[in-house]
């Protein structure tokens, strides 16, 4: 009986109480760092874009495929990206929208199904480290990004029954490299990506198109996750910020990161937050940490084989969570990819 009773401690204690399980997959068919990796309706993920150190840009794109944990190469994109957007379509299709300036006012379609990327209307112009949000209704909200190096505020709507895109409400303040976080009400928060860490963050309204602004925050977020229970967490410069839509206020977090950019970030599916990599002025993280928003705690659960800043990270079917390139130490950019579970495991306790 009492061995029974630590079984059952073990099977229900908190994920981020757990160590993580760091697996080396792949690895991808070439090294990427400022790519996008979006999960298919298959469960596979597609990973398109970014820079390798050579330099240049791959045109061929990849999937991962988490039966096998391989990648193999697919059709690759009809126009070269690095610092693009990514968004997921109602039918499973993947908008990809903007990048670096040979990428000009270009957006396309990759269509699973089909195994094929398809050019669409070109927006209004180059968008360099832009936002996109899919809208409850199907339409997409990509906003930001910079053209010819300076930040802009300008947003437009894709609408995929058309293929088209229709402008919409600009920013109160220009940004790029920000989060982009549709909320359940079906509005859309938009914070930092600004030149000052005391930045600000805005509501936008896809009934009106208009943006809202929501003043200032503590911080200057990169990354923003929505959680379960409405509340969105904002990860950036070494801080995390939570906002609350019900009382439209943002409240600092007690915790810190030795990392102020370049975390790999994903919602797990017990609601904590997976915080993976990262680098400071001088060197890239190889810590695997989870965020508990109801404890406001965080905690090292593992490492990944080699610290990264850049790398891209995202949950799959499983619970499990794919972590793949980046800038490692050096810089070099790195095709290394890596599974980390912190999934419970029955593990019996004897004495």
């Amino acid at each position: 009986m009492r061995h029974f009773l630590i079984l059952i401690v073990l099977l229900t204690a908190p994920l981020d109480l757990l160590a993580a399980s760091v697996t080396s997959v792949g690895p991808m068919t070439v090294a990427r760092n400022g790519a996008t990796a979006t999960l298919l309706p298959d469960g596979t993920v597609l990973i398109a874009g970014g820079v390798d150190a050579a330099p240049g840009t791959p045109r061929q794109e990849e999937i991962y495929d988490p039966h096998a944990r391989s990648f193999r190469a697919t059709a690759g994109m009809e126009v070269q990206r690095v610092g693009h957007a990514a968004a997921t379509l109602q039918d499973g299709r993947i908008l990809l929208v903007g990048g670096f300036e040979w990428s000009t006012a270009n957006s396309e379609i990759y269509d699973p199904a089909a195994v094929r990327f398809s050019n669409m209307v070109s927006i209004s112009g180059e968008r360099y480290q832009p936002s996109a949000a899919a809208l409850a209704d199907g339409r997409v909200l990509v906003a930001g990004g910079k053209r010819s190096s300076t930040r802009i505020a300008t947003a437009e709507i894709f609408i995929p029954t058309s293929g088209g895109w229709a402008t919409t409400g600009s920013m109160h303040q220009a940004r790029s490299h920000f989060a982009a976080v549709r909320l359940n009400d079906g509005k859309v928060l938009v914070a930092g990506g600004g030149i000052s860490l005391n930045d600000t963050a805005e509501l936008f309204d896809p009934a009106t198109g208009i943006f809202t602004p929501l003043g200032n925050t503590s911080i200057s977020p990169q990354h923003g996750v929505l959680l379960p229970n409405g509340k969105v967490v904002l990860i950036g410069v070494g801080q995390i910020l939570i906002f609350d839509p019900s009382t439209r206020a943002f409240r600092q977090s007690g915790v810190l990161l030795k990392t102020f950019t370049g975390e790999a970030v994903a919602l797990l599916q017990n609601g904590s937050v997976l915080i993976a990599g990262g680098g400071d002025i001088s060197s890239a993280s190889a810590d695997v940490l989870v965020y508990s928003p109801e404890t406001d705690s965080l905690n090292k659960v593992g490492a990944l084989s080699v610290g990264r800043s850049g790398a891209t990270a995202t949950l799959l079917p499983d619970g499990t969570v794919l972590v793949a390139g980046d800038f490692s130490p050096g810089p070099v950019t790195s095709a290394a990819a890596e599974i980390v579970d912190l999934r419970p495991r029955s593990r019996a306790v004897h004495h």
